[in-house]
């Protein structure tokens, strides 16, 4: 079993046809992506949180009351 495996989350490769296209457009765009819940790629707004695996305490309070504050919106 992969590390990523062991965790809920589910992977998806460049070449796969549910990979977002708008991400093709951004030069150097990543080999794969590794998401929870559902990828719906058909939705026109899509929020993304990228950061480092290594985060601070600050970083993770920053990105939780942004998700909570957004939750209910149509993306």
């Amino acid at each position: 079993m992969l590390k990523w495996q062991q965790y809920p989350v589910s992977k998806i490769v460049r070449s796969c046809s549910q990979f977002p296209a708008i991400l093709k457009e951004i030069p150097d765009y990543p080999k794969k992506l590794y998401f929870k819940g559902k990828l719906d790629i058909k939705k026109s707004h899509t929020l993304a949180i990228i950061g480092s695996r290594r985060f601070t305490a600050y970083g993770k309070q920053v990105a939780e009351n942004l998700i909570v504050g957004l939750a209910g919106y149509d993306i």
